[in-house]
């Protein structure tokens, strides 16, 4: 027994093109882009061409498993969920920020200190910064910002050029930001919205708002999907799988079905 398969959808010229532009460019789109971007959100949900996530920037729209393979033939070698949100999340602190990208005009090369960090060459109101900034898992850690803080930290102060970097709520993370406070900022911001309690990444709409009354699934249908996709052997493929996606009333009603 397999998890029931969303539809097929056929998707227009400008409905491929704009799911490409979610996966590629924009990590995740708000319920406002979701209705800029598609003019039919409803069965592109329904369909599961893309899946919605809270958190604390509010409910979030993202490209789901039938989407990509719908768009990309494929559905293996997937960007994580996690990356997918810190690049939106850090799109729209630029955007309230009015930062923005530089260009062959104004670069001062400086992605060439970056490594293998996610930071971005952006103007800012100190001229020409680097830019980062994360939301999953509650947002940065102090191990992250130290290890950007100590590989930045010499070329930082030799060649005069800031790090600004963005997280959604107060944590130890601010602390450690002290230590390189000669050219580094760790701002404080949830674009749109105040910070929400309780948020939570990985959990489609319905999913949450059962888990709320401790009856939600173990696994959302986005994850299951996902999962029953993947090659490895070790997963379970049939009745466990499917079971995950219950609701605890069903599961119980199961059990005593059989």
């Amino acid at each position: 027994m397999t998890p029931d398969l969303p539809p097929v959808l056929d998707l227009t010229p400008t409905e491929h093109a704009a799911l490409i532009r979610l996966y590629m460019q924009d990590g995740t789109w708000t319920e406002t882009e979701l209705t800029q971007h598609l003019t039919r959100p409803a069965k592109f949900l329904a369909a599961e061409y893309v899946v919605q996530v809270y958190t604390m920037m509010g409910t979030l729209t993202l490209l789901g498993g039938p989407g990509r393979k719908a768009v990309f033939e494929t559905t293996e070698g997937a960007v994580s969920l996690q990356r997918q949100l810190d690049r939106a999340y850090l799109r729209h602190c630029l955007a309230e920020k009015g930062y923005v990208a530089t260009t062959p005009e104004t670069t001062r090369n400086l992605n060439t200190y970056v490594g293998q960090m996610r930071l971005l060459e952006v103007m800012t109101e100190r001229g020409v910064a680097l830019a980062g900034g994360t939301m999953s898992s509650g947002g940065m850690t102090p191990n992250g910002l130290n290890n950007i803080g100590v590989h930045l930290r010499s070329s930082a102060l030799a060649y005069g050029f800031h790090v600004h970097l963005f997280t959604p709520q107060p944590r130890l993370a601010h602390a450690k930001a002290a230590r390189f406070s000669q050219f580094l900022t760790l701002e404080t911001r949830v674009p749109g919205c105040a910070p929400a309690e309780g948020s939570r990444l990985l959990f489609t709409q319905v999913d949450a708002q059962q888990d709320r009354i401790g009856n939600g699934p173990s696994l959302s249908r986005y994850h299951a999907l996902a999962l029953y996709d993947s090659p490895s052997s070790i997963i379970p493929k049939l009745r466990p799988l499917t079971c995950c996606c219950w609701t605890r009333p069903n599961a119980v009603n199961d059990f005593w079905l059989t």
